[in-house]
């Protein structure tokens, strides 16, 4: 065994006692053929649940006896008392939790209490705590089975994946876990995390001392599902070695699950998706900004956000004609619905119906306006690269609908972008040089002729970089569609359909991929990329991990059903 295996070795050993230990599930209870498990209960707030999935106890907490699993704040598990079953608590040592774990013993809820922190106690949090149990009968004391803290550090995402893990919702019996799947969900550090933190760093040699660790005791796959792209890239190369993954392993499965967040796009910087997460960056789908009238901002995307979920892969210039028109649009619509004689004509409730979702969609166009506006006036000041895609004349400030649909230039511009994001912003920004001196941006372009022109040039600047077959492809959609107005030509190329809404990881490590798993190709890396792009995004993306040496497995809009990933499995089987 070489050095490395021998680390994760160890490393999944250490994890895996202290797990059990934090769980009072020990080793020797475990290993006795004729010892009866006693049935309990797991009562834990969100980062204990994380804890757990993290590392992949689930079939420990069987081995263990836990068969229900209640949030410690849950209505349900409050309103009755299970005085046969002992109760594990891991949860964080808040006051909140200390106050219901004494209420549970106050009240007898459970016949036993083994009391587990996921935070060591401050001296004073420990100190009330002792105060308080000394208070209770000596009958109730001698029930509590010691009290225990640890320090886990974990970079998990929320409850639910483990919700999938177990293979039940919560609050019921533990069903039996999928056969062949295990995940291992790792959330990027929020922008407030210690400077001294190295982020990527940090993400990496967790993700790859914990997977290999997994790899190398041939437990179940192991899914790595990842809400950015470049940490995934990090954990990809760490794990995907070739010589360190033998022939007779389980392959390894890295989902980029892109719908959960929107800072997950993959986009190349010049969208606006991607200059809004390079500028100010996206956590849990907010966005603080320090410009505008009132400075610091936060804006909160929603999943419903169609706006985003349209237009993210464009360029701020055309975000601001989008807006612009989007915005005196529903002006319009607003105040013909606030005419009383408009009333007269159509259904009240009708009208009523209008007037809500029409508030509603301002309201989010109207963020946008704010959000690519304020993102345009800190590019204006940055003395980056990034402010070469800006034009000096851009705003973003609700200007009447333009007479133009814009230059060609600007069009190339987000084609360019779909197409070449692995290649960086200094080459792109060189095709684009090229292309703007050809197309001045004061002349007006219309109709098809400029759309295809630019096809043409945008073919010729990048067939060097062996994207042939799908310029070409590019350039057919074009010709097939040269009645079209530039805008909506592009927007083929470039804008991509999100994924459907309320579609969450649990869907895809469901059916479809339990069912595929037999399928799964030895000694292989996958990559499953779920939730949004366009056709050409889903390629480049492509292409970008086979550069990495990484079997990129399947790529998808929606919900992949057990016979498209079925497929998928067995083009990669022929390799």
């Amino acid at each position: 065994m070489d050095s490395a295996t021998t680390k994760q070795s160890e490393f999944y050993n250490n994890t895996q006692s202290s797990v059990v230990s934090l769980l009072n599930f020990h080793a020797s209870h475990l290993s006795l053929k004729n010892h009866v498990v006693v049935p309990k209960v797991l009562i834990y707030d969100e980062p204990g649940m994380v804890c757990v999935s993290a590392f992949s106890m689930n079939m420990l907490l069987e081995k263990g006896g836990v068969c229900l699993f209640y949030p410690i704040n849950d209505s349900t598990r409050l309103s009755k008392s299970m005085p046969t079953f002992p109760a594990v608590y891991l949860c964080l040592p808040t006051q909140a939790n200390i106050k219901r774990i004494l209420d549970d013993i106050q009240k007898d809820r459970y016949a036993y209490y083994f009391i587990n922190f996921t935070r060591p106690l401050t001296d004073a949090t420990l100190q009330s705590f002792k105060a308080s149990l000394a208070e209770l009968p000596v009958e109730k004391q001698g029930r509590i089975n010691g009290v225990h803290s640890t320090n886990f550090t974990y970079m998990i995402v929320d409850s639910r994946n483990f919700v999938t893990l177990a293979g039940t919702e919560l609050g019921h019996k533990v069903a039996t876990a999928p056969t062949y799947f295990t995940h291992l969900t790792y959330l990027y550090p929020p922008r407030d995390a210690p400077p001294s933190l190295e982020a990527e760093d940090y993400i990496r040699d967790t993700v790859s001392d914990l997977s290999g660790a997994l790899l190398a005791h041939r437990m179940r796959n192991p899914v790595v599902v990842y809400q950015q792209v470049t940490g995934a890239e990090k954990v990809a190369k760490q794990l995907c070695k070739r010589q360190e993954v033998e022939d007779d392993h389980d392959s390894l499965l890295i989902i980029i699950d892109r719908q959960t967040d929107f800072g997950a796009l993959v986009a190349h910087s010049l969208t606006y998706a991607a200059l809004i997460h390079s500028v100010w960056g996206i956590h849990r789908n907010t966005v603080k900004t320090d410009v505008g009238g009132d400075g610091a901002k936060t804006t909160n995307l929603f999943p419903n956000d169609e706006f985003w979920r349209s237009f993210s892969g464009d360029d701020l210039e055309m975000i601001s004609n989008t807006t612009s028109e989007q915005i005196t649009e529903l002006i319009a619509l607003e105040n013909r619905l606030k005419d009383p004689d408009s009333l007269t004509k159509v259904d009240v409730s009708d009208a009523l119906t209008q007037m809500r979702e029409t508030i509603a969609k301002k309201a989010t166009v109207t963020t946008h306006v704010t959000l690519a506006s304020n993102t345009t006036t800190k590019m204006k000041d940055m003395k980056t690269a990034p402010q070469r895609y800006i034009s000096r004349d851009a705003k973003l400030t609700l200007p009447p609908a333009p007479e133009e649909c814009g230059t060609a230039g600007d069009y190339v511009r987000a084609a360019v972008s779909a197409v070449l994001m692995p290649r960086g912003p200094d080459s792109v920004g060189d095709y684009i040089a090229t292309l703007d001196k050809r197309w001045p941006s004061n002349e007006k372009r219309t109709g098809h002729v400029a759309a295809l022109n630019a096809a043409v040039e945008f073919k010729k600047a990048v067939v060097v970089h062996n994207n042939k077959k799908l310029l070409d492809r590019a350039l057919d959609v074009i010709k097939k569609k040269s009645d079209w107005p530039i805008p909506a030509t592009v927007k083929n190329l470039v804008t991509a359909d999100r994924i459907p809404e309320g579609w969450a990881t649990m869907d895809l490590s469901g059916e479809a991929l339990t069912i595929a798993a037999p399928q799964l190709p030895k000694g292989r890396v996958m990559l499953f990329v779920v939730g949004g792009g366009s056709y050409h995004e889903q390629r480049a993306l492509e292409r970008h991990f086979a550069q990495l040496n990484i079997d990129f497995v399947y790529g998808s809009t929606g919900i992949p059903t057990p016979d498209e990933v079925l497929s998928a499995f067995a083009r990669w089987n022929a390799k």
